[in-house]
């Protein structure tokens, strides 16, 4: 599993180049990880130990996009970090929180979903759970969370804070993958994969499934079809 890497007080500064060696991983890697996961750079959250999260601003109080380095510190397990959905999302995270329901949500999520990526999120154990979106998915976030929590409740898992929650949500973060606490799980056995960073994303390159829309909603999709909705 990928743990934290960086032991005792962190330096002033470190160029980005040194943060992916401390992590072991190139730049085509960290790019190819900074493009799947975070689509809308405008606003995010951070969060230390034993802090709660916070929006980060500037002194001015303006909004303070995020920036590679900031990304590469979340990977090194300085803090956390959460991200916004952007406006047309290319990805969909079922986030199923640990509780005794959690392996009774994930065995319908799990049939639900062909080709997951499935990530512990944190120390808390729960799951994200992602379905990857093709590039011609055509959905706005608003209307994604709406049908995805439609075909959840049809399949017997109803949505909300506590059990089961579905992302990207309009104007909520979702903490990315792969921080201090987070690694992944084999799909089927939900044990940890045992993969460094470098490993767990050359396996996310090689397992990598754009869903289109007919595959996840295939129901919605025939009524769309015949001109019924």
């Amino acid at each position: 599993m990928v743990k934290k890497i960086h032991n005792g007080p962190w330096p002033a500064k470190m160029a980005l180049g040194e943060k992916l060696q401390a992590l072991g991983i190139s730049q085509e890697d960290f790019n190819f990880y900074s493009e799947l996961f975070i689509q809308n750079r405008q606003r995010y959250i951070a969060m230390k130990d034993d802090e709660g999260w916070q929006v980060i601003k500037s002194k001015t109080g303006k909004f303070i996009k995020l920036h590679d380095h900031v990304v590469a510190y979340h990977l090194l397990g300085k803090y956390w970090l959460g991200v916004l959905a952007p406006e047309v999302p290319r990805y969909l995270c079922i986030d199923i929180d640990a509780s005794e329901s959690l392996p009774w949500v994930y065995r319908i999520v799990r049939d639900w979903v062909p080709r997951p990526i499935v990530f512990q999120s944190s120390d808390s154990k729960g799951l994200h759970v992602y379905a990857f979106l093709e590039f011609n998915f055509p959905i706005k976030a608003k209307k994604l969370m709406s049908i995805t929590s439609m075909e959840l409740k049809m399949r017997g898992v109803e949505t909300g804070p506590g059990i089961c929650e579905v992302f990207p949500v309009p104007n909520k973060f979702l903490r990315l993958p792969l921080g201090k606490g987070s690694y992944l799980l084999d799909p089927e056995t939900l044990r940890s994969m045992n993969m460094n960073l470098k490993e767990s994303i050359a396996f996310i390159k090689s397992n990598l499934w754009r869903h289109c829309f007919e595959e996840l909603f295939p129901r919605l999709y025939r009524r769309m079809k015949n001109g019924q909705v």
